[in-house]
């Protein structure tokens, strides 16, 4: 945090294109909404937006930032230097990326306040299932950076695996589209895999009231996708130190 607030001018346009960005999208929404033979409510899409933009920038998975760190720190030799240590790699590294991008939670905060402000909660139930559903997705979040990590070493540029499942990511997580705007049986099936939890899910069940079956249908799914892939991830991290001190990195 120190390092950044030594140029507070980086703090200043850090917020200026994050604020550029959302009203170029609202602006965006506000045409389609307009524009649209079908009843589209601009607030609810602003609200929509706004906290499900805050969602991926807590779990930082908009272009999974995480992970290019730790990509930087294999391939430039910096990451030996944690192996020798008594520490817990990850979780040291994690945390001090956290404060190293502590200006985007704070974005977060804001957004988000907004967004409830627009379009409260649909009740304290739905904050609950919130709360969870974002933990879920940092989890997934979290294993999706772990595996551009470990992709780093056993391959020399991961830049195009990490493009091509955030652009899969900004599609199938209703990063850019909502997907109760998708045709129903494309909703559904997307529904099964693991991206929506990393935008749409927990705004969903923040501002919608959810059937209980759809609600346990919804949360066996991120379960499954969180902690499965999760799991996996940590064997491949694993195996892949073994690879990185074998071959004397």
């Amino acid at each position: 945090m120190s390092k950044v607030l030594v140029y507070p001018w980086e703090i200043g346009a850090f917020f200026t294109r994050r604020i550029i960005s959302a009203i170029f999208l609202i602006i965006f929404w506000f045409a389609v909404a307009n524009g649209s033979s079908n009843t589209l409510n601009f607030k609810h899409l602003v609200a929509y937006f706004l906290v499900s933009g805050a969602v991926q920038n807590i779990i930082f998975s908009n272009g999974w930032p995480f992970g290019k760190k730790m990509y930087r720190m294999i391939k430039n030799g910096e990451f030996s230097n944690y192996l020798i240590k008594p520490i817990s790699i990850i979780p040291f590294l994690f945390f001090g990326f956290l404060g190293e991008n502590w200006m985007a939670v704070a974005f977060s905060v804001v957004s988000f306040s907004i967004g409830i402000i627009i379009l409260p909660p649909a009740g304290i139930f739905n904050i609950l299932l919130f709360l969870i559903f974002l933990f879920l997705a940092l989890i997934f979040s979290l294993s999706i950076n772990l595996f551009l990590a470990c992709a780093s070493f056993h391959i020399v540029e991961i830049s195009g695996i990490k493009n091509s499942i955030d652009h899969v990511r900004e599609v199938l997580s209703g990063s850019l589209i909502p997907l109760t705007l998708f045709p129903i049986f494309i909703r559904q099936i997307v529904m099964f895999s693991p991206f929506p939890l990393l935008a749409f899910t927990p705004t969903y069940v923040l501002q919608n009231s959810i059937p209980l079956q759809e609600l346990f249908q919804i949360l066996a799914v991120s379960l499954f996708w969180s902690f499965g892939l999760f799991a996996l991830m940590m064997l491949f991290w694993k195996k892949s130190l073994k690879h990185y001190e074998g071959v004397g990195i």
